[in-house]
């Protein structure tokens, strides 16, 4: 018994290592960016920055916080990732919980034609003739009805509805429940985890979108963030050769504006993930995408 005990305690203080280790190359990406936001140009061409800033300064920040132009790409993808997420999920759940049920004839058809949107991905050409004939250039609708249902995060919710005890539903059925109140009453919050865990998946997407913008959108006053700063990157880069001649100790260059702009992206989702995190590990026991 003490020899079990003893192998069961070694293994388990190698498997924390293991994960530490895993853990730290995970968080390393994101450490050397943070630093790279918050020192010189100067100390970046040298490849002085490894974990933590050299000359600390704020001007990338500043540069790409601090102009009043972003105020609107922000509140529009703010708004494209809110209404978005809530149709998204609204649609991927009215799809999934009919054919969660063994006694909807329908099941294998539509799992089927939602597999092979997985599988197969349109070409960019037909894709675009697509959407312009349903009138989406231009129309920030593209950045909302092309994601309303994604094939991964359907088959999630379907196999989290199919967890459900089916008890509950005929219990409510019994009580003179009807099928939408069933679902929006008692299936909905009793998967809070899948619910949380998928509305971040969504909310991702329509947050770092920037294929669709930048092909569907050409107006201006639907400018995105991602889209937004893209330019002010590029702006930068056409003037970092000149602003190192005139002026070598300079705060900020391209790479610099260019780690404040991932972490300005970034931000965001993470706040976003601190709360949902603990849904991840009650999804992930499902088994994902089992049909």
């Amino acid at each position: 018994m003490a020899r079990e005990n003893f192998n069961d305690k070694l293994w388990s203080n190698i498997v924390t290592v293991f994960l530490i280790i895993m853990a730290l190359f995970s968080l390393y990406p994101l450490l050397f960016i943070v630093a790279e936001s918050f020192s010189s140009n100067n100390a970046l061409e040298r490849g002085l920055v490894v974990l933590w800033p050299v000359d600390f300064n704020f001007e990338s920040w500043i540069k790409v916080a601090g102009d009043i132009q972003i105020l609107r790409p922000i509140f529009i993808t703010m708004i494209v990732t809110v209404v978005g997420t809530i149709v998204c999920m609204l649609t991927t759940i009215l799809l999934a919980y009919p054919t969660s049920k063994k006694t909807f004839k329908l099941t294998k058809v539509i799992s089927i034609a939602v597999l092979l949107t997985m599988i197969l991905k349109a070409p960019m050409i037909p894709y675009f003739l697509t959407l312009r004939s349903y009138g989406l250039i231009n129309n920030p609708l593209v950045l909302i009805l092309p994601h309303m249902v994604i094939a991964y995060n359907y088959f999630v919710l379907r196999t989290f509805f199919q967890q459900t005890p089916l008890s509950l539903e005929e219990s409510a059925l019994i009580d003179g429940a009807n099928y939408y109140q069933i679902l929006f009453r008692i299936i909905i919050p009793v998967s809070k985890a899948a619910m949380a865990t998928i509305a971040l998946f969504y909310a991702v997407l329509c947050w770092n979108q920037f294929y669709h913008p930048k092909l569907f959108l050409m107006d201006n006053k639907y400018i995105t963030i991602q889209i937004y700063l893209r330019q002010i990157l590029d702006r930068a880069s056409s003037l970092d050769s000149q602003n190192l001649r005139t002026n070598p100790d300079a705060k900020y260059g391209t790479k610099s504006l260019n780690a404040a702009a991932i972490m300005f992206l970034t931000l965001p989702i993470l706040c976003v993930d601190y709360f949902v995190q603990k849904h991840f590990v009650e999804v992930a026991t499902l088994g994902a995408v089992k049909g």
